[in-house]
């Protein structure tokens, strides 16, 4: 949660010195921010989405109880990654900006 606070108030930041509007010249720092910024909301949800069906869902003779929150639980790893991948490209893409 750390992440999507420090996250949300630097996209803050950078909006406010720019008067709250999108440059006039979209740039990939800008497009790959601005997906970075979603994708951060929903990785922790979800996180949490995998942990509470994992422990919430009983396991019943008639179905597999881990299918559902084993494949939230990937989509939540794999979007982590790329959450670093992303992360580490607009860095790289806006060092000339600043």
């Amino acid at each position: 949660m750390f992440i999507v606070v420090v996250t949300m108030v630097r996209a803050f930041q950078a909006l406010a010195k720019k008067d709250w509007k999108l440059p006039e010249f979209i740039s990939p720092h800008v497009v790959i921010g601005l997906a970075l910024l979603i994708l951060v909301f929903v990785q922790p949800i979800l996180g949490w989405l995998a942990f509470i069906m994992g422990k919430c869902n009983k396991p019943k003779k008639w179905r597999k109880h881990t299918e559902t929150h084993t494949k939230i639980g990937k989509a939540h790893r794999y979007i982590g990654y790329f959450v670093l991948f992303l992360g580490i490209m607009a860095t790289s893409s806006g060092l000339d900006n600043y």
